[in-house]
């Protein structure tokens, strides 16, 4: 998938999600509703890397989360105060740590490496 298309279906998922309207989102990064619909309708061919991190930057992602995989929504529950530093760049960023399976395996091995005889590979 070439990554103009790829930036536009995390683009719509991510906007949607935070229930943000296009003249919203538009509003919030500086550009124009139409060039929110165009981005999200894979109709640019070069996304400008500055509107990539605007609007990375304010849908609360980091550049990698919104151009380099498909997003999907997923619903969770999570203790109500947990909610509120999910929905910071910082706690998407130690979720993308858990869900990135590069990432994953690395924190598994770091918790094995620290873990006591007997708890490696404990779940």
């Amino acid at each position: 998938m070439a990554t103009k298309d790829v930036i536009a279906g995390n683009l719509r998922t991510l906007r949607k999600v935070r229930g943000l309207s296009q003249p919203e989102l538009a509003a919030l990064v500086g550009i124009s509703p139409r060039t929110i619909a165009r981005l999200e309708a894979g109709q640019v061919a070069d996304p400008s890397i500055n509107h990539v991190r605007d609007l990375a930057r304010a849908l609360g992602v980091t550049v990698d989360m919104l151009s380099e995989s498909e997003l999907v929504p997923l619903t969770i529950a999570v203790p109500s105060a947990a909610r509120a530093t999910l929905d910071t760049p910082e706690g998407w960023s130690a979720l993308a740590d858990v869900l990135d399976p590069r990432r994953a395996r690395a924190l598994v091995a770091f918790r094995d490496a620290a873990a006591l005889p007997g708890e490696r590979g404990v779940e």
